[in-house]
């Protein structure tokens, strides 16, 4: 079996003791990946894995690969695997794992197509599926905030699909479907009726954000979106009148009512 080098691999050691310690592995698929496998170097015995198929090659290499329904991943797709290590009471390195791009299959290479041709269907997408968004972060809390996403087709858009970068987790996502591609990329598409798009045509998602009590951060979007910048609310003036000659108490300024809650998810058509 041929390395996936379509899989992204993040490793913590989240438990150290006397004589060993516990990795916890993230491994997720950037693209398909049929009957996938991981090679890694550990300078130490592995005693046991949980969530993969674990194989020894000896003088510190190993392989990786999944189990059961896991033996595929789909694109997006995350497993969470746990590996405990024996080291002696010596250091705690995590797994070097090694990519090699020569050993890439055809299949997956098909798959995932030249840079010229992801170049072109950027373009094709560009022109095809002019959409245009505005995000606006409408609540924002201690650990979170929420997104609301005002997308419209510029044109009539099917199929449609948006790319953006976060930097954060989205922890839901309602009006659309959502996809983590990893490292902070995220794919959104239409559910149900709203999977193709009329012209003029708007729907307000909404993405629910963990951001551990950080800066709240739009999305940022890729080129084949034209991205508005949401309306300024209008500030209204007070007016102040003066009652210096006037015996009745002076009018004081009109007080400001708080804004209701933001708009639910819904759709609008023009």
């Amino acid at each position: 079996m041929a390395n996936q080098t379509n899989i992204t691999t993040n490793s913590l050691i989240s438990q150290d003791w006397d004589g060993g310690y516990k990795v916890e592995l993230d491994i997720t698929a950037q693209s398909k990946a049929t009957e996938w496998t991981l090679d890694f170097e550990l300078p130490y015995e592995i005693s046991a894995a949980y969530g993969v198929d674990l194989i020894d090659n000896g003088d510190g290499s190993y392989t990786i690969s999944g189990q059961n329904d896991q033996v595929d991943l789909t694109k997006g797709q995350s497993i969470n695997p746990i590996l405990i290590v024996k080291n002696n009471g010596q250091e705690t390195p995590s797994p070097q794992f090694i990519y090699d791009p020569s050993e890439m299959t055809e299949e997956l290479m098909m798959e995932e197509g030249s840079t010229s041709d992801k170049e072109s269907e950027k373009q094709a997408k560009s022109i095809d599926n002019p959409l245009s968004a505005s995000p606006s972060i409408v609540e924002d809390w201690d650990g979170g905030y929420k997104i609301e996403l005002d997308i419209t087709a510029q044109s009539k858009a099917q199929d449609w699909t948006m790319d953006f970068n976060l930097p954060y987790e989205i922890s839901a996502a309602y009006g659309v479907d959502l996809v983590n591609n990893g490292d902070g990329s995220y794919t959104i598409n239409g559910q149900n009726d709203q999977a193709d798009l009329n012209k003029g045509q708007s729907i307000k998602p909404l993405l629910i954000v963990q951001d551990n009590g950080q800066e709240a951060l739009a999305p940022s979007f890729g080129e084949s979106v034209n991205l508005l910048e949401p309306a300024p609310e209008p500030t209204l003036t007070p007016e102040i009148v003066d009652n210096s000659n006037n015996d009745s108490d002076p009018v004081s300024a009109p007080v400001n009512i708080p804004e209701g809650n933001g708009q639910s998810v819904g759709q609008q058509g023009k």
